[in-house]
């Protein structure tokens, strides 16, 4: 338990800088942006190489963890999809950003932070943001321009889009090299890694101001309710998913089973507000399900190590 604390509080405190800093306004608005930017365009992906390429090929390539990640994820959205449309009478935009915020994990700001304090290597995560850039991301894009009636709306265009991110480039990379046996020269890997340090400090505060210059409007009775939708789905509904998955279908191993319940269970990725507030659609009940799950992200991982006996 205390082992978990001293990793949870430099990560929520950190966040809480960030958000008090976006709060009080210290910083110009536009410093989360650019934070983001340089997180994801530089200082994670340099992280995310070095995690791979210096790791060993078979504690970074688990087919089953794959496997596993990928019918978790396309059945959680199945099942998420077909609750909020029968029983929530969700329908178009609304009930795609319902759908993706309860499943799409922060594995970025919040799983490489996790996974490099409590188990000191985050390649686990590259492999979920592989998957999540080549199937969630392209498929809800895909979606929402069609629902919104965006002209010449392209599935091929939506996949090709995050493919493109310097994060999913360099894990490539790193693969292909780990792979093929190519060592990596030291002088290169040290200013990688020099590069990749501050990427979970700059993410974790970036995540904290983006959520604290958000104006401070209170949600409706019906998009608190769609919030706690999100919340029960990404808490619990999710690593059951996961378990149920990783465990019945493909018997994991205990530790990539953690991995990947962890991995389910992690809270709603900012960049559901980004698509809710690019579309216009359902923007207070998402934001709202982003900082309750991250609130309470710290209560399930506490539950989900202790019965793996960490």
């Amino acid at each position: 338990m205390q082992a978990i604390v001293e990793v949870l509080i430099p990560i929520y405190a950190i966040a809480a800088m960030g958000f008090w800093a976006g709060r009080r306004q210290l910083l110009p608005a536009n410093t989360s942006k650019v934070l983001s930017d340089f997180v994801f365009k530089f200082s994670m992906p340099a992280l995310l190489f070095t995690n791979i390429v210096t790791s060993d090929v078979h504690s970074v390539l688990n087919g089953g963890f794959l496997l596993g990640f990928l019918v978790y994820e396309v059945s959680i959205s199945l099942i998420a999809a077909l609750v909020y449309h029968f029983i929530g009478h969700m329908k178009g935009e609304e009930l795609v950003l319902q759908t993706v915020g309860s499943i799409y994990s922060n594995l970025a700001f919040i799983g490489i932070p996790v996974f490099t304090e409590l188990f000191g290597n985050a390649a686990p995560m590259s492999l979920g943001i592989l998957l999540h850039n080549t199937y969630l991301v392209p498929l809800s894009i895909f979606l929402l321009d069609l629902l919104s009636g965006k002209k010449d709306t392209k599935f091929g265009e939506s996949v090709l889009k995050p493919l493109r991110s310097p994060m999913i480039l360099c894990s490539l990379l790193a693969l292909v090299l780990l792979l093929l046996g190519i060592r990596v020269p030291d002088s290169i890997l040290n200013v990688l890694e020099l590069l990749g340090k501050p990427s979970t400090t700059a993410a974790l505060f970036s995540l904290g101001f983006g959520c604290g210059c958000g104006k401070s409007i209170r949600p409706t009775r019906e998009e608190g309710l769609h919030a706690a939708g999100i919340v029960l789905f990404k808490l619990i509904l999710c690593p059951l998913t996961a378990w149920t998955v990783g465990a019945g279908l493909f018997h994991l191993e205990s530790e990539w089973l953690m991995y990947l319940v962890i991995a389910a269970m992690l809270p709603t990725a900012m960049n559901v507000y980004v698509f809710s507030e690019h579309y216009q659609h359902h923007v207070r009940a998402v934001r709202t399900g982003i900082l309750l799950s991250t609130l309470l992200f710290s209560l399930t991982l506490t539950a989900v190590l202790k019965l793996f006996g960490i």
